[in-house]
């Protein structure tokens, strides 16, 4: 996680309330900046910020944000895109347009830990092309530690990982 952490989403939302937690457990900064606009995101992360938790729809409007190549946004490392799926094209577009950034997908609901997996790279893979790591990233990803996270069937079986077995998740969280 970065350094000092931007929370541009609704405080009601997961991030908004998942993301301080997760700042604090890492002594990381929190910048709370309002209600988000690409303008106002671009001129504070030019300045006081190196993280972000945007949902795709943000990422998107950033990038489409005509002034975007007035600001210099090199402090910003990385985003964790949640509240939709991250695609190929987005992230793609993203790092294009904010060179030394990148974004991973990660997912998690208000009832539980708030984020339960995250788009990490295991060790043995890191040493991949970056176009395979980049499908590895835009995935829903391995569960946070200290959480149990499973896709079942409907008698309760573990599916197959194969992309394409549709199941329930089920977790087990502290909370």
């Amino acid at each position: 996680m970065p350094a000092v952490m931007m929370i541009n989403t609704p405080l009601f939302h997961i991030h908004g309330w998942g993301a301080p937690f997760q700042c604090v457990f890492s002594a990381n900064k929190i910048v709370l900046p309002g209600k988000f606009t690409p303008q106002g995101f671009a001129s504070l992360f030019r300045r006081k910020s190196n993280g972000d938790c945007p949902c795709p729809t943000m990422l998107a409007m950033l990038i489409e944000y005509k002034d975007l190549k007035k600001y210099d946004l090199n402090s910003l490392l990385s985003v964790t895109v949640g509240g939709a799926a991250l695609n190929r094209g987005l992230k793609d577009k993203a790092e294009e347009m904010i060179p030394g950034f990148s974004a991973v997908s990660g997912y998690g609901m208000t009832e539980t830990a708030p984020s339960i997996v995250y788009g990490h790279i295991k060790t043995y893979l890191k040493d991949l092309p970056k176009e395979q790591l980049d499908d590895y990233r835009v995935k829903t990803g391995l569960p946070v530690p200290g959480l149990e996270v499973r896709v079942i069937d409907q008698k309760g079986k573990p599916v197959p990982q194969d992309n394409t077995t549709v199941g329930e998740i089920v977790l087990r969280v502290p909370g």
